[in-house]
């Protein structure tokens, strides 16, 4: 499960692609896409590096109140989905979600 006080950001290379209501996250050097539903795409654009998880889901508990009960679950499995189906270069040239700590500087996040 997504750690709560880390602050996701994707890595180098992960491209996100936005079109005609349609999202898109592909890495071409590891040649993989995954289509990203309305949910995961504004997690993703919320992933910046400088939020933490507890953070995003704040943001989107505020601006979907009638969700909040499901909204931690929802991002927790989002995030942890794009980091078990696109691990870092440590174990593979396909994308990853690094996450860091809030208190980490950029050239210090988790792989």
């Amino acid at each position: 499960m997504a750690d709560m006080t880390k602050a996701p950001v994707p890595r180098a290379g992960v491209r996100f692609e936005e079109l005609e209501g349609e999202a898109v996250v592909y890495d071409r050097a590891g040649k993989r896409a995954t289509y990203l539903n309305d949910t995961a795409t504004l997690i993703w654009k919320l992933c910046d590096g400088n939020r933490t998880v507890a953070e995003i889901v704040a943001i989107l508990a505020q601006e979907y109140p009638e969700s909040a009960g499901q909204i931690a679950s929802d991002v927790q499995e989002s995030i942890d989905s794009l980091v078990r189906d696109y691990p870092g270069r440590a174990t593979s040239s396909r994308m990853s979600v690094k996450m860091r700590s809030a208190t980490d500087s950029p050239s210090n996040s988790l792989k």
